[in-house]
């Protein structure tokens, strides 16, 4: 008998609770309509090795989920992505001495959700599909990175930004994911893939006057689901 494979733990029922912790990454549906400006501009005064990213790839989800039955369920998610969206990267260094640097905008955005989910279990199978409305919160700065290593292998490192925008609205997810059980109260989240609509302002500076628009981001998260209260 398998003691260790998913399979060795077919549910003989459903957990009640369910609590998940994982890593995120967002796809950025649109750009925003001023930074091809704004590259343009650090390329003709600063002159660096320059970076537009499509990605926030710093990112972290958690959510928990009560079901009411073996298919339904309500879920509340949080999700927390942020990065470079466009950035100028540059070393100095000497004998005694690494600095690696950056500086540019940074995109930061957050969302606290809730809606229905459904989840078709099969054995060690749970894949869901969930829909969830709710805050989005997005912020750009100008920001500066550095990271410092001299040859002793003493590292540090600082950072500064100003905000350039910050504003909350409606946010809302359409999507769903695979969980795999791998104990009676532990399951992998091998996947979830998430089309996540925000309504922000439409250029990196905050102007009133430019009024906001859509973003049509994906979300993909990858993690650990905890299942408890059978």
């Amino acid at each position: 008998m398998c003691v260790i494979c998913p399979a060795a733990f077919a549910e003989d029922g459903y957990s009640k609770y369910e609590l998940f912790f994982g890593y995120s990454l967002m796809k950025i549906g649109e750009e925003y309509d001023d930074i091809e400006d704004e590259r343009d501009w650090l390329n003709m005064y600063e002159g660096g090795n320059f970076k537009k990213s499509d990605f926030l790839e710093k990112g972290f989800a958690a959510s928990f989920t009560y079901n009411f039955t073996s298919i339904m369920g309500v879920e509340t998610a949080f999700r927390l992505n942020s990065g470079y969206i466009l950035s100028e990267k540059w070393k100095e260094y000497n004998f005694y001495y690494t600095e690696n640097h950056e500086r540019g905008y940074k995109r930061r955005d957050i969302s606290l959700l809730v809606g229905p989910r459904l989840t078709f279990r099969s054995g060690s199978i749970a894949p869901f599909v969930h829909g969830l409305v709710g805050l989005s919160h997005d912020r750009v700065a100008s920001a500066y990175d550095i990271k410092y290593e001299n040859v002793y292998g003493d590292r540090d490192s600082y950072s500064d930004s100003d905000t350039l925008n910050s504003n909350s609205s409606l946010g809302a997810v359409l999507g769903g994911g695979l969980d795999i059980l791998v104990h009676d109260n532990i399951a992998i989240r091998a996947i979830q893939a998430d089309y996540y609509m925000t309504n922000h302002p439409a250029k990196l500076y905050d102007n009133t006057d430019n009024g906001n628009k859509r973003y049509n981001n994906i979300n993909l998260s990858f993690g650990i689901a905890f299942r408890f209260g059978k």
